[in-house]
Order: structure tokens, then sequence, then C-alpha cells
């Protein structure tokens, strides 16, 4: 898929050991006391949101140029950008 001038390829699917670790980022967040879930860390989405992208993408290339992923590089996209990647990644994680 294009996303701006990159070239990003997902993976076919999440495996399960991928979706563990999105999940325990997400958990990290989790605000507890005596009653249960108190509240949320939002930082923690945030972060469980970079690990999916981390995992779900295979390769970002800039022409012929391999780029690995970086949080720098997430950091530099537009808000399109990030939309349509962010909306593609969303859907591969539902993928069973």
């Amino acid at each position: 898929m294009n996303i701006g001038k990159y070239e990003v390829k997902l993976k076919d699917k999440l495996g399960w050991y991928d979706l563990e670790e999105i999940k325990n980022e997400m958990v990290s967040g989790a605000k507890l006391d005596n009653s249960g879930i108190k509240g949320f860390n939002g930082e923690a989405m945030l972060k469980s949101k970079m690990k999916l992208w981390e995992l779900a993408i295979q390769e970002i290339k800039d022409g012929e140029k391999v780029i690995p992923f970086s949080l720098f590089w997430a950091k530099e996209l537009s808000q399109s950008e990030g939309n349509a990647l962010d909306t593609a990644v969303e859907e591969l994680s539902k993928k069973k």
C-alpha cells in the first residue's frame, strides 16, 4: 500500500504472540485499586498502537531504500498518512 511517498508492506495476518504483545502493552496502562480497574493511562494506548504497527509492518520503502520501522518514522507521517496506515493495520489486527 502507498502511504505518501512510502510503499508499506503489511503482514497477511498477525500471529497469536503478536496479539499477546499488543494486549500486554494495553494492560500495562490499566490503573487498578481494590475494586478492579479504575482508569486507564492514555500513553499505554499509544504505545500499544505503535507496537501493533511495528508488528504489522513487514517493510517500508522510500523508492528503492528500505527504511526500518521506528517511532521517528511514524512521527513524521502526515495526519492523512497516519490515518490511512492506522485503518489498514486495524483491519489486519481483526483478521482471524
